[in-house]
């Protein structure tokens, strides 16, 4: 993304790897717009972290707050992944960014639509009746959707937590899953849960289906 004006430059906050920019439960009158870097979106649950998205420059999170005055309460959390420079834009401030960038509103119009469009994409995978259909579904729109952001080669990794609240699944069923695909070296175990061969993960559907069928 190109830098922005130089009236905005007091607008720009800088966060180290891992440094959270806001936390869930905490009140916020403020969305982000991602100059550079990556910011992963989370929601905090009893079972632990589980991944909504990772945000990529010219990408946005809290817009509800330039539809009000009022502070709202923060539904999930936001993280630098790595060093990342947002630019913080509050009720007030989205005047200065109307009068620099004239298509603002077009382009924030632009990402709802898109965020609308990949919730439709999840909405497809729950509908998958078949288990293993989900599974496979659920992983594939992780690493295209979710993940699409990181560079190339940047390492995948998912939990089981995530896949079973992300594509509605049983425990045990995850679990059975997974047991396969670390059999078969596409799931491997590492630090942040399992890290994902991508490029193996969609042909080997038909066998973990043979599997779970057994």
């Amino acid at each position: 993304m190109a830098q922005p004006d130089a009236r905005l430059q007091k607008l720009l906050r800088v966060f180290a790897p891992d440094e959270m920019v806001f936390k869930q439960g905490e009140m916020g009158n403020s969305m982000f717009l991602v100059v550079e870097g990556l910011i992963r979106i989370f929601y905090e649950s009893p079972q632990g972290q589980l991944l909504i998205t990772v945000l990529g420059p010219g990408e946005i999170v809290g817009e509800k707050a330039l539809l009000q005055k009022d502070p709202y309460r923060r539904s999930f959390c936001a993280q630098a992944k790595n060093q990342a420079t947002v630019m913080e834009i509050d009720f007030e401030t989205q005047k200065l960014a109307y009068q620099i960038w004239p298509d603002f509103q077009s382009k924030m119009f632009k990402m709802v639509l898109q965020r609308l469009d990949k919730a439709n994409k999840l909405v497809m995978v729950l509908q998958q009746r078949d288990k293993v259909d989900r599974f496979g579904a659920y992983v594939n729109y992780y690493i295209h959707e979710i993940c699409k952001n990181y560079p190339a080669g940047t390492p995948l990794s998912i939990t089981a937590n995530e896949i079973k609240y992300g594509a509605n699944l049983e425990k045990e069923f995850v679990d059975e899953c997974i047991e396969g695909l670390k059999a078969a070296k596409i799931f491997v175990p590492n630090a942040n849960g399992f890290l994902i061969k991508a490029d193996l993960f969609e042909n080997y559907i038909p066998n973990l289906r043979e599997r779970m069928a057994a």
